[in-house]
């Protein structure tokens, strides 16, 4: 149990001096434990500083924001960066809350046949040929290759109009942001930016939506690139006044996603993405590829204990595991962490942790393994429901012997629903493990859609299989086994969400997402995934996604001023549904599969009804003026 005041020593600027944080034991109405891990791990404000959501509640806590730059409407998530004075200035302040941003993960020719695009690019069954021209399509993920002629127009320009690297240690900030590096048209067209994609995964993904070869050959582009995303409302942001700018509508790609919150589409980015998003602004989100990797954890409890065991822990690594769990107020919970070794109870935890606080603990086998922890629990009056935080710091911990695991035991009353979420995704990913005994728990992949994909204001994509085989440039073939093509991909992320009420069906639509050919990054050597020098397969809901994306930008070409509830009023109404789907909507396809074609022809004749509506009325209204002349 922590004292009720805990000084802290964070070393902040040298013009600012030595800065006193006080570290209070209660949360509800101030902070979540992964906002006091950032306050504890001082000084580590280093470069740029934490990404943090702030909602401000009377009129101290919104003059307190507004002394540190951050002007805010009371009672929206707003969010800042901090630095030490800044957070000892937000700690202090009455009635503001603060929450983390996460870190999220990347979610990774025949499609376009598949998912209709082709007849839209050949004017087949639309009232003309559409190829996303005079809209912008913006893509959050790991970079892009600039130099890969799969984004340069027929006259060999680039169609990449801005680049923002957040996570650059120096260059030129975009205005309106103090970090990171921007190249625009110019610096692009001259080859003097220098931004890569290591990864290769935004190139792929950008190449998909709106390459060459892509759902919308002709859209300009937009890339924010980052590695560990925690400034997604930042992005947004950006792409968005970008958009402004450059007046024109603007549909964004992400493909990118984490585990936290209740997944009821009300954690801070998303009802920030519900108040900068609208007409000519929208969001495609993959679903997640947690389908069948065990994310989740779904229990209802009673007297006797249920374990579950955690797996892909990786040990030594400067990573934080966090598991949240989530219950009605009124569900009793009791936890405790286990170490288990040949198949024996070696040592246990308890973590009681009275209602607002939080508390340090250990699991140590009094033998040299030791890992430290820290729970919480909290009331939290968005998701009107109770969340018990656990945290589990690998950093320094050795590994255990090869047949030893963390296991969780879970006693009460109620039911209980479980997600998983880390740090750094570099190393790894951890997961709830399959049952390793009779009678325990094993993850799932039921309500596996990634935040903020299960936001009830962005279109939500999961992937199905229409690719099996390939031949990769070494001439050598490859393949899928245990799939045929149509059939949904076992990775892709269920629903519902646990608000079906609040977000609607999730995911929205399926579209091709194993395996998918698309642009390669020069950075991504020769394997059994690269084609040619240009060209390489993924599979994902992240190439889900911009199929998607590139569609909406069909749509958008034709209806400028779409709004998000429209456009996936359309998809959803377009999307083919056979012998794999079954019957729709359902939790694994939504409404069924894409069709390009049928939506971009239903955005032609809702828009020219909307404009013949408009004419009718202004016919009547000169038919009137004319008559009171008269």
């Amino acid at each position: 149990m922590v004292s009720t005041a805990l000084w802290l020593t964070l070393l902040a600027a040298p013009s600012l001096g030595e800065v006193k944080l006080e570290r209070l034991p209660l949360l509800p109405g101030k902070a979540d434990l992964a906002v006091w891990r950032q306050l504890w791990r001082a000084p580590v404000f280093g470069g740029v500083a934490p990404t943090i959501w702030v909602r401000a509640a009377g009129p101290e806590a919104t003059a307190a924001l507004a002394a540190l730059g951050w002007p805010a409407e009371p009672e929206l998530w707003t969010p800042v960066r901090l630095d030490a004075a800044g957070l000892q200035v937000a700690v202090d302040a009455l009635g503001l809350e603060l929450r983390a941003a996460p870190a999220h993960r990347v979610l990774l020719d025949l499609s376009r046949v598949e998912s209709g695009v082709e007849r839209v690019h050949l004017g087949s069954g639309v009232e003309a040929a559409r190829r996303g021209r005079g809209t912008l399509v913006g893509v959050i993920d790991t970079g892009i290759d600039l130099s890969h002629p799969a984004f340069r127009d027929r006259r060999g320009r680039s169609r990449v109009v801005a680049v923002w690297d957040q996570d650059a240690a120096e260059g030129q900030a975009p205005a309106r942001f103090d970090y990171g590096h921007e190249c625009r048209r110019q610096a692009i067209a001259d080859d003097r930016c220098t931004l890569a994609d290591a990864a290769g995964h935004g190139t792929h993904v950008a190449g998909i939506a709106a390459g060459a070869d892509g759902v919308a050959p002709e859209a300009l582009i937009a890339v924010v690139r980052s590695d560990t995303f925690t400034r997604i409302a930042d992005a947004v942001a950006y792409l968005v006044a970008l958009a402004d700018e450059l007046d024109l509508p603007l549909v964004i790609n992400t493909s990118i996603g984490g585990h936290y919150g209740a997944h009821d589409g009300r954690t801070p980015i998303e009802q920030y993405l519900g108040r900068v998003l609208g007409r000519g602004r929208l969001l495609v989100a993959a679903a997640g590829n947690d389908g069948d990797t065990g994310l989740h954890l779904g229990s209802t409890l009673d007297a006797v204990p249920q374990r579950v065991a955690l797996a892909g822990l990786p040990w030594s690594r400067p990573v934080e595991l966090t598991v949240e769990l989530w219950a009605r107020p009124k569900a009793r919970v009791e936890v405790a962490v286990e170490l288990w070794r040949g198949g024996q109870l070696v040592a246990a935890t308890d973590l009681v942790a009275p209602d607002s606080e939080l508390i340090e603990a250990e699991l140590s086998d009094g033998a040299g393994f030791a890992v430290a922890l820290a729970y919480s629990i909290e009331l939290d009056q968005t998701h009107r429901q109770e969340r018990r935080t656990l945290l589990v710091d690998l950093g320094a911990c050795r590994a255990p012997t090869a047949d030893a695991f963390i296991a969780l035991r879970l006693t009460g009353a109620g039911r209980v629903d479980g997600w998983l979420h880390q740090s750094d995704y570099r190393y790894g990913l951890v997961r709830f493990a399959d049952a390793p005994f009779d009678g325990w728990l094993a993850g799932d992949g039921l309500r596996s859609i990634v935040v903020p994909a299960t936001s009830a204001d962005v279109i939500t994509v999961g992937a199905y299989t229409t690719r099996t085989e390939w031949l990769a440039e070494n001439r050598e073939p490859y393949g899928l086994a245990d799939t045929a093509r149509g059939v949904l991909a076992l990775f892709s992320s269920r629903g519902p969400t646990t608000a079906p009420q609040l977000t609607g069906t999730k995911p929205d639509l399926a579209a091709p997402g194993s395996v998918v050919a698309s642009a390669r990054a020069a950075s991504i050597p020769p394997g059994p995934n690269t084609l040619d020098a240009e060209r390489m397969v993924m599979q994902g809901t992240s190439m889900a996604a911009p199929h998607v994306t590139g569609a909406v930008a069909l749509m958008l070409e034709v209806d400028r001023e779409l709004e998000p509830a429209q456009a996936r009023d359309q998809l959803t109404r377009a999307a083919r549904s056979d012998a794999n789907t079954g019957a729709v909507p359902n939790p694994a396809w939504g409404y069924g599969k894409l069709d390009a074609a049928a939506a971009v022809g239903l955005a032609e004749r809702e828009a020219r009804g909307c404009a013949a509506t408009a004419s009718g009325w202004a016919l009547v209204a000169v038919l009137l003026l004319l008559r009171r002349r008269w």
